[in-house]
C-alpha cells in the first residue's frame, strides 16, 4: 500500500511536468498525503498557479502592446 501510494504520487507529478511541457498550465496534482510527497505536490501546483498568472499577465500585456502600436 506505502509503495502503491508513493508511485501514484510520482506518477502524478510525472503527469503535471508533461502538462508543462505541453504548455498545458490547468493541470493540479490531487493532494493525497501530509508528507514529503503530499508538499512536493502543494509545491507543484503553487509553481503551476504562478506559471499559469505570469502566462496570462503576458498574454493581456502583449494584447495591449499591440493595440497601442
Amino acid at each position: 500500500k506505502i509503495a502503491g501510494n508513493i508511485k501514484s504520487s510520482i506518477d502524478s507529478v510525472l503527469q503535471g511536468t508533461e502538462k508543462m511541457r505541453e504548455k498545458d498550465f490547468n493541470f493540479r496534482i490531487k493532494i493525497q498525503t501530509q508528507d514529503e510527497l503530499g508538499f512536493l505536490g502543494e509545491s507543484f501546483n503553487l509553481m503551476a498557479e504562478k506559471i499559469q498568472d505570469f502566462t496570462y499577465q503576458l498574454s493581456n500585456e502583449k494584447e495591449r502592446y499591440r493595440i497601442l502600436f
